[in-house]
């Protein structure tokens, strides 16, 4: 992993870091720029009330690299279940592909985290009282504070 990549990384529950998809899509694009992403809902779908999406990463001769698959529904995630399925989905591909791989708990037996950080104590990471300064690794799970730089104000006590 590049180590421009780490300060990205969040540490779950459990203590495994995890890096976001985004920022494996930055990586990717970083290091192989010709490659590419589709994404397809193979089931469901906004009117259905879940969705199964899968992503292919990609070179530029068409070549597939990797898929992912992930489902959401409705009744799990609100919000926007269809964008949470395809984003999984990428993060998933883009760990088979390389970025991020060893970063992933989904692929651990048991786990189902997929693409949702979890804060360590299940409310955010406050800093010990008396310590502003992040020790990471990577970025604080409540403020985002990159390591080795102070917390913001959502941490301090």
């Amino acid at each position: 992993m590049p180590e421009t990549m780490r300060r990205f990384l969040l540490r779950m529950q459990g203590g495994k870091l995890y890096l976001p998809a985004a920022y494996r899509i930055v990586w990717m694009r970083d290091e192989c720029p010709d490659w590419g992403i589709t994404t397809q809902v193979l089931e469901g779908g906004h009117s259905a009330g879940y969705a199964m999406v899968q992503a292919t990463v990609y070179t530029p001769e068409g070549r597939a690299i990797a898929t992912g698959t992930k489902t959401e529904t409705k009744e799990d995630f609100p919000a926007g279940w269809v964008e949470k399925a395809e984003t999984g989905a990428i993060s998933r591909a883009l760990a088979v592909a390389g970025f991020g791989t060893q970063f992933m708990p989904e692929l651990d037996e048991g786990a189902h985290v997929a693409d949702s950080p979890q804060p360590l104590n299940g409310s955010g990471a406050a800093p010990p009282a008396g310590n502003d300064i992040w020790q990471g690794p990577g970025q604080c799970p409540a403020c985002h504070a990159p390591e080795g730089k102070k917390h913001g104000k959502p941490c301090r006590s």
